[in-house]
């Protein structure tokens, strides 16, 4: 498994429209391979975040990246350049650990 993580930094007070607009755009939506995702707020900066997602393999989450569906969900958004202030693909890394059980996952 692979595990990718970007870091984006938001206009001061535009989080909660950013959730919504990721939410609405790119959560719960099925991509193949994709185990899960996670959206995190920092608990020290609300106006920053990370998106976590799990893979299957690494040539399934480049798949995604490069795909039609990875670039719609970006343009989805809306009016993203008026909410972000930076965004970052961090880090990808291979899972070493076995998947949590479905009861400690969030929605």
């Amino acid at each position: 498994m692979i595990m990718r993580i970007t870091w984006g930094k938001l206009r001061a007070g535009t989080w909660q429209e950013y959730e919504q607009a990721y939410h609405t755009t790119v959560a719960g939506k099925e991509v193949p391979g994709l185990r899960g995702r996670w959206l995190a707020q920092d608990v020290n900066d609300p106006d920053g975040g990370f998106a976590v997602s799990v893979w299957d393999t690494l040539d399934a989450m480049q798949a995604y990246e490069q795909s039609a569906v990875f670039k719609q969900e970006i343009d989805d958004r809306p009016l993203p350049q008026q909410r972000q202030v930076g965004y970052r693909l961090l880090q990808r890394h291979k899972c070493l650990s076995k998947p949590l059980p479905a009861t400690l996952t969030a929605s």
